[in-house]
Protein backbone atom coordinates (compact mmCIF):
# COMPACT_ATOMS: atom_id res chain seq x y z
CA UNK A 1 0.00 0.00 0.00
CA UNK A 2 3.01 2.37 0.78
CA UNK A 3 4.21 2.11 -2.77
CA UNK A 4 0.66 3.66 -4.05
CA UNK A 5 1.38 6.63 -1.93
CA UNK A 6 5.00 7.31 -2.93
CA UNK A 7 7.12 5.01 -1.17
CA UNK A 8 9.60 4.02 -3.71
CA UNK A 9 10.69 0.50 -4.66
CA UNK A 10 13.82 -0.56 -5.80
CA UNK A 11 15.04 -2.76 -8.63
CA UNK A 12 15.60 -5.48 -6.57
CA UNK A 13 12.20 -5.53 -4.90
CA UNK A 14 10.45 -6.32 -8.60
CA UNK A 15 13.15 -8.99 -9.13
CA UNK A 16 11.66 -10.50 -5.55
CA UNK A 17 8.48 -9.81 -6.92
CA UNK A 18 8.55 -11.15 -10.37
CA UNK A 19 10.23 -14.31 -8.97
CA UNK A 20 7.41 -14.96 -5.98
CA UNK A 21 5.15 -14.51 -9.06
CA UNK A 22 6.76 -17.19 -11.16
CA UNK A 23 7.28 -19.59 -8.03
CA UNK A 24 3.56 -19.06 -7.68
CA UNK A 25 2.79 -20.55 -11.35
CA UNK A 26 5.47 -23.65 -10.92
CA UNK A 27 3.26 -24.63 -8.06
CA UNK A 28 0.17 -24.25 -10.46
CA UNK A 29 1.63 -26.03 -13.05
CA UNK A 30 3.10 -28.93 -10.52
CA UNK A 31 -0.62 -28.90 -8.12
CA UNK A 32 -2.01 -29.28 -11.68
CA UNK A 33 0.39 -32.11 -12.73
CA UNK A 34 -0.74 -34.03 -9.44
CA UNK A 35 -4.60 -33.20 -10.78
CA UNK A 36 -3.83 -34.73 -14.47
CA UNK A 37 -1.69 -37.62 -12.93
CA UNK A 38 -4.76 -38.46 -10.56
CA UNK A 39 -7.69 -38.24 -13.54
CA UNK A 40 -5.09 -40.74 -15.67
CA UNK A 41 -4.87 -43.28 -12.83
CA UNK A 42 -8.79 -43.79 -12.33
CA UNK A 43 -9.25 -43.08 -16.04
CA UNK A 44 -11.08 -40.05 -16.20
CA UNK A 45 -8.73 -37.52 -17.86
CA UNK A 46 -9.93 -38.75 -21.49
CA UNK A 47 -13.55 -37.76 -20.68
CA UNK A 48 -12.59 -34.86 -18.85
CA UNK A 49 -13.08 -31.06 -19.97
CA UNK A 50 -10.18 -29.38 -18.31
CA UNK A 51 -9.77 -25.36 -18.38
CA UNK A 52 -7.55 -23.65 -16.59
CA UNK A 53 -7.61 -19.65 -16.66
CA UNK A 54 -7.38 -17.04 -14.34
CA UNK A 55 -10.05 -14.20 -12.67
CA UNK A 56 -6.71 -11.71 -13.39
CA UNK A 57 -3.07 -10.88 -14.20
CA UNK A 58 -0.65 -9.31 -11.74
CA UNK A 59 1.15 -5.84 -11.88
CA UNK A 60 4.54 -6.00 -10.83
CA UNK A 61 5.78 -2.41 -11.47
CA UNK A 62 3.53 -2.09 -14.82
CA UNK A 63 2.15 1.70 -15.21
CA UNK A 64 3.43 2.08 -12.00
CA UNK A 65 0.80 -0.09 -10.12
CA UNK A 66 1.46 -3.30 -8.12
CA UNK A 67 -0.53 -6.06 -7.10
CA UNK A 68 -4.35 -6.54 -9.14
CA UNK A 69 -6.25 -3.26 -7.89
CA UNK A 70 -6.92 -0.11 -8.99
CA UNK A 71 -6.14 -0.63 -12.93
CA UNK A 72 -7.73 -2.12 -15.89
CA UNK A 73 -4.50 -3.06 -17.99
CA UNK A 74 -3.59 -5.60 -20.11
CA UNK A 75 -1.04 -6.79 -17.23
CA UNK A 76 -4.32 -7.87 -15.25
CA UNK A 77 -7.56 -8.56 -18.26
CA UNK A 78 -4.70 -10.23 -20.31
CA UNK A 79 -5.76 -13.96 -18.91
CA UNK A 80 -4.64 -17.25 -20.03
CA UNK A 81 -7.34 -19.86 -21.57
CA UNK A 82 -6.25 -23.36 -22.44
CA UNK A 83 -9.15 -25.59 -22.84
CA UNK A 84 -8.42 -29.45 -23.02
CA UNK A 85 -11.44 -30.90 -24.80
CA UNK A 86 -12.62 -34.65 -23.82
CA UNK A 87 -10.72 -37.17 -26.12
CA UNK A 88 -8.46 -34.39 -26.61
CA UNK A 89 -10.74 -33.18 -29.57
CA UNK A 90 -9.02 -30.41 -31.87
CA UNK A 91 -6.01 -30.68 -29.75
CA UNK A 92 -3.32 -28.13 -30.33
CA UNK A 93 -5.51 -25.17 -32.09
CA UNK A 94 -4.71 -21.69 -31.18
CA UNK A 95 -7.47 -19.62 -31.36
CA UNK A 96 -6.59 -15.75 -31.26
CA UNK A 97 -10.20 -14.11 -31.31
CA UNK A 98 -10.94 -11.99 -28.13
CA UNK A 99 -12.76 -13.74 -25.32
CA UNK A 100 -14.14 -12.78 -22.47
CA UNK A 101 -14.32 -14.97 -19.11
CA UNK A 102 -18.27 -14.74 -19.57
CA UNK A 103 -18.19 -17.11 -22.30
CA UNK A 104 -16.96 -19.84 -20.30
CA UNK A 105 -20.56 -20.69 -19.30
CA UNK A 106 -21.84 -21.17 -23.04
CA UNK A 107 -18.72 -22.81 -24.37
CA UNK A 108 -18.89 -25.34 -21.24
CA UNK A 109 -22.50 -26.00 -21.92
CA UNK A 110 -21.59 -26.86 -25.41
CA UNK A 111 -18.60 -28.79 -24.76
CA UNK A 112 -20.50 -30.81 -22.40
CA UNK A 113 -23.62 -31.57 -24.56
CA UNK A 114 -26.25 -29.65 -22.04
CA UNK A 115 -28.62 -28.01 -24.60
CA UNK A 116 -29.42 -23.95 -23.91
CA UNK A 117 -31.21 -21.17 -24.86
CA UNK A 118 -28.45 -19.06 -26.71
CA UNK A 119 -30.95 -15.64 -25.89
CA UNK A 120 -31.01 -16.01 -21.66
CA UNK A 121 -26.93 -16.91 -21.40
CA UNK A 122 -24.20 -14.48 -21.69
CA UNK A 123 -21.07 -14.73 -23.59
CA UNK A 124 -20.26 -16.64 -26.70
CA UNK A 125 -19.93 -20.31 -27.11
CA UNK A 126 -16.06 -20.26 -27.69
CA UNK A 127 -16.31 -23.46 -29.62
CA UNK A 128 -18.64 -22.48 -32.28
CA UNK A 129 -18.08 -22.34 -35.56
CA UNK A 130 -15.14 -19.48 -36.15
CA UNK A 131 -17.26 -18.11 -39.32
CA UNK A 132 -20.09 -17.72 -37.06
CA UNK A 133 -18.32 -16.23 -33.97
CA UNK A 134 -17.03 -13.59 -33.54
CA UNK A 135 -17.02 -10.33 -31.32
CA UNK A 136 -16.24 -6.66 -32.14
CA UNK A 137 -15.40 -5.64 -28.82
CA UNK A 138 -13.92 -7.17 -25.08
CA UNK A 139 -14.87 -5.27 -21.68
CA UNK A 140 -13.56 -4.95 -18.72
CA UNK A 141 -14.76 -3.16 -15.39
CA UNK A 142 -13.48 -2.45 -12.44
CA UNK A 143 -16.04 -0.96 -9.68
CA UNK A 144 -15.19 1.37 -7.26
CA UNK A 145 -12.44 -0.46 -5.49
CA UNK A 146 -14.08 -0.21 -1.71
CA UNK A 147 -12.44 -3.74 -0.91
CA UNK A 148 -8.85 -2.60 -2.00
CA UNK A 149 -9.56 0.70 0.17
CA UNK A 150 -10.81 -1.06 2.89
CA UNK A 151 -7.83 -3.56 3.03
CA UNK A 152 -5.28 -0.08 2.87
CA UNK A 153 -7.62 1.89 5.33
CA UNK A 154 -7.30 -1.36 8.06
CA UNK A 155 -3.11 -1.51 7.93
CA UNK A 156 -3.08 2.64 7.93
CA UNK A 157 -6.09 4.86 8.15
CA UNK A 158 -4.57 8.15 7.22
CA UNK A 159 -3.19 6.42 4.05
CA UNK A 160 -6.71 5.94 2.51
CA UNK A 161 -7.14 9.67 3.24
CA UNK A 162 -4.08 11.38 2.68
CA UNK A 163 -2.61 9.10 -0.29
CA UNK A 164 -5.13 6.87 -2.42
CA UNK A 165 -8.30 9.30 -3.40
CA UNK A 166 -7.13 8.74 -6.97
CA UNK A 167 -7.51 5.68 -6.56
CA UNK A 168 -11.15 6.05 -5.26
CA UNK A 169 -12.49 5.77 -8.93
CA UNK A 170 -14.51 3.50 -11.52
CA UNK A 171 -12.86 2.18 -14.30
CA UNK A 172 -14.48 0.85 -17.58
CA UNK A 173 -12.23 -0.70 -20.77
CA UNK A 174 -13.33 -1.34 -24.56
CA UNK A 175 -10.51 -3.41 -26.69
CA UNK A 176 -11.43 -2.97 -30.66
CA UNK A 177 -9.02 -3.02 -33.69
CA UNK A 178 -6.23 -2.86 -31.94
CA UNK A 179 -7.38 -0.18 -29.43
CA UNK A 180 -7.50 0.05 -25.42
CA UNK A 181 -9.45 3.01 -24.07
CA UNK A 182 -9.51 2.68 -20.40
CA UNK A 183 -12.43 5.32 -19.09
CA UNK A 184 -11.85 6.45 -15.79
CA UNK A 185 -15.02 8.51 -13.33
CA UNK A 186 -12.29 11.07 -12.46
CA UNK A 187 -12.27 12.08 -16.28
CA UNK A 188 -8.19 10.67 -16.83
CA UNK A 189 -8.88 8.77 -19.96
CA UNK A 190 -6.21 6.64 -21.21
CA UNK A 191 -5.70 5.29 -25.11
CA UNK A 192 -3.48 2.90 -25.99
CA UNK A 193 -2.27 1.39 -29.66
CA UNK A 194 -2.18 -2.44 -28.12
CA UNK A 195 -0.44 -3.54 -31.67
CA UNK A 196 1.98 -1.43 -30.44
Amino acid sequence: SRYYVGMSASQHDFEVLSDLYDAEMAYMSFTLDKLFASLRRDGRFDNTLIIVTSDHGEQLGDHDHLGHSFALYNTTVQVPLIMRLPMNKEGGRVDDRMGQLVDLFPTILEATGVSYDESVVQGLNLLGDTRDWSRAAVFSEYYYPSQALAMYADEDPELVADGLQQYQRRLRAVEANGKRLIWSSTGDHELYDTAS
